[in-house]
């Protein structure tokens, strides 16, 4: 044993081969081989562009071996054997260094290698890397250690949008996928690394990391059944990316994410579709993760909301019962409560029904459900019902105020188009001196003053010099918006 490890010591790579191979059947001996691989580490030296083929040979054998090595002897229950925790610990600064500079050297700039190490290179990206820092993660210890190391985090993110954006096989996706997601979990918004997380997400091109990680929701939501705990994680991670990027979160709109969102409510909780048996609290929190990330796209303004009122966000609130029985029935088991959750989208709801588009898909959205008596299909107490009876009666009473309003006789709307509100008549002083526009309050005249009408004006009186120009607002028919 000591010739075999003064052996790989020497530099030979035959010998660190028959090591793993010993720790391959016998675990336990992965404690005294550790010095050995915390000093290989330290006497090999990291190539750079410059280095021959040689020298990134023997890096990758050593990365390779060490990681591998490390995936092994930690397989079964690691964190009883103290000893080996202790011995990683020292040794896992080394191991990230290495780490980064593979990811960054054959994985993120593809540096030339021999036809055989593009390989080597190739299982170790897919297979060992992933799996050793998995069971590395795994143990409260060595996470910590590993996480706060400069570089990790950056390097995982990125790996992982490569290897998503690539298409690469679903399983190396899915293990990077896990990786970041075991980071963001487990670290605060404000620590080193979900610092590193956001700058990474600023640097990489977040409408490609978007359309492709939706691509991953709607194949999984397809499948047959329906892969319930990866759409979990790719809505988790579209979340946390919204959430910590504000690139990311206009990348999100720009490609409808309220649409999908209720497309994903709509399947998992649609009774056509098959579900693996004994899914149902993943289910919950699938949907439960779904719902928070279209909270948060209404942040965005009314227009979102009217986008996920025209693809059936009030359908999924009527499907929805099914859910919240299970969790009555296994309320112990988890400590999310989607009735509230359903109950906070149906008031976000009510909310935007100020504005008139919102209110108009409204309307239509509480003709429906009376329609084809959806009510029948929730509980009559609880939460959700009271939040529907408020959201329907305000709904009820603004439409009617708006029909009266317009039957009163002609009037116009106020032309700051954020406020989507009624011109009244005693308020058209406020009329702007091109005499085309009409507001319903001075601070809404002053708003829509600078966001351009004042050109506007300006071309409009000069104009009036030569001829006398017409107003150009027609003023509102009796008909609806």
């Amino acid at each position: 044993m000591q010739a075999l490890k003064a052996s790989a010591l020497g530099g030979s790579l035959d010998a660190l081969e028959k090591i793993i191979h010993k720790v391959n059947h016998n675990e336990d001996a992965l404690v005294q081989f550790l010095p050995m691989f915390s000093h290989l580490l330290q006497s090999t030296a990291i190539p750079d562009g410059t280095s021959g083929n040689d020298d990134k040979h023997r890096f990758l054998i050593v990365t390779k071996q060490t990681f591998r090595a490390v995936a092994i002897g930690m397989s079964d229950s690691p964190a009883s054997n103290q000893a080996l925790v202790t011995h990683l610990c020292c040794n896992l600064p080394d191991m990230c260094d290495f780490a980064i500079a593979f990811f960054r050297l054959f994985v993120l700039d593809v540096a030339s290698l021999s036809p055989s190490d593009v390989e080597l290179a190739r299982e170790m990206k897919e297979t060992f890397l992933p799996i050793s820092f998995q069971r590395i993660f795994s143990i409260p210890p060595t996470f910590e250690l590993a996480s706060n190391h400069t570089g990790l985090f950056d390097c995982l993110t990125r790996v992982w949008v490569l290897v998503a954006t690539e298409q690469q096989p679903l399983s190396v996706v899915d293990r990077y996928l896990a990786l970041v997601l075991g980071l963001i979990e487990r670290s605060s918004r404000k620590s080193p690394p979900r610092e590193e997380f956001r700058n990474a997400l600023d640097q990489l091109p977040s409408g490609l990391i978007t359309i492709c990680t939706l691509q991953r929701i709607i194949n999984d939501l397809h499948s047959t059944p329906i892969d319930v705990h990866s759409v979990r994680r790719n809505v988790f991670m579209l979340l946390q990316c919204c959430m910590d990027s504000l690139k990311m979160y206009r990348a999100c709109l720009a490609s409808h994410i309220a649409k999908w969102c209720c497309v994903v409510l709509k399947r998992l909780m649609s009774r056509k579709h098959v579900l693996p048996a004994g899914c149902e609290d993943a289910v919950i929190i699938t949907v439960d993760v779904t719902l928070v990330l279209l909270r948060f796209a209404f942040q965005a303004g009314w227009s979102v909301v009217v986008e996920a009122m025209e693809y059936g966000a009030m359908d999924c609130v009527f499907r929805c019962q099914p859910l919240l029985d299970h969790q009555e029935i296994a309320r112990s088991q988890s400590d999310i409560s989607l009735g509230p959750a359903f109950a906070e989208l149906v008031d976000l709801f009510n909310a935007f029904t100020v504005h008139r588009q919102v209110l108009r898909v409204s309307h239509k959205a509480v003709k429906k459900v009376l329609w084809r008596n959806l009510e029948d299909d929730i509980e009559k107490e609880g939460p959700l019902w009271d939040a529907w009876e408020r959201f329907r009666d305000v709904v009820d009473e603004r439409w009617q105020a708006k029909e009266d309003y317009i039957q009163a006789g002609p009037k116009d709307w106020c032309d700051n188009e954020p406020c989507q509100m009624f011109a009244s008549p005693e308020l058209r002083l406020k009329e702007c001196g091109c005499a085309s526009s009409y507001y319903c309050s001075r601070t809404c005249q002053r708003a829509a003053w600078k966001d351009g009408h004042k050109k506007c004006a300006k071309l409009v009186r000069k104009s009036s010099k030569v001829h006398q120009f017409p107003p150009l607002r027609e003023t509102f028919n009796s008909s609806s918006p």
